[in-house]
């Protein structure tokens, strides 16, 4: 892979938003068509290098019991293989913090598997674990 460009500013993609984390472009909108804006529907980001995508993010604001704002959940996050390394998955995380900002969701979580060793490494450097175990029927 070619080294990460610096991308010169900010820029608007159809209805969707494009934010710079770090030295990616990430751009983002709503995932099904007619529902941009629609409260808690799912929201999307692509992290692109060299004009490639290199990344993908999966995020919607929800309802929690014992707060009384919505909080972000980020369903979906993955990053190519080769780009893995070089800032694609810190970038998607960092852009879905600017988005729950920018609504006034501070609380975001996501969920991982326990054997996910190369992205709780990241994680671990970011955020905190919490204690919390799921079980699902």
């Amino acid at each position: 892979m070619g080294r990460i460009p610096r991308v010169p500013k900010k820029r608007e993609i159809g209805s969707g938003r494009s934010s710079l984390q770090g030295q990616h472009l990430l751009q983002g909108g709503a995932l099904l068509a007619g529902n941009a804006g629609a409260p808690n529907e799912y929201r999307g980001l692509i992290a692109e290098l060299d004009g490639k995508p290199v990344g993908i993010a999966h995020f919607l604001f929800h309802r929690h019991g014992w707060r009384i704002e919505n909080v972000c959940y980020l369903q979906d996050l993955y990053a190519d293989p080769e780009a893995r390394g070089q800032g694609v998955g810190r970038a998607l995380i960092e852009t879905v913090y600017s988005a729950a900002d920018a609504e006034g969701r501070p609380s975001v979580y996501w969920t991982t598997q326990d054997f996910n060793t190369q992205a709780r490494k990241l994680y671990d450097r970011i955020e905190t674990l919490t204690p919390f175990i799921k079980y699902q029927r």
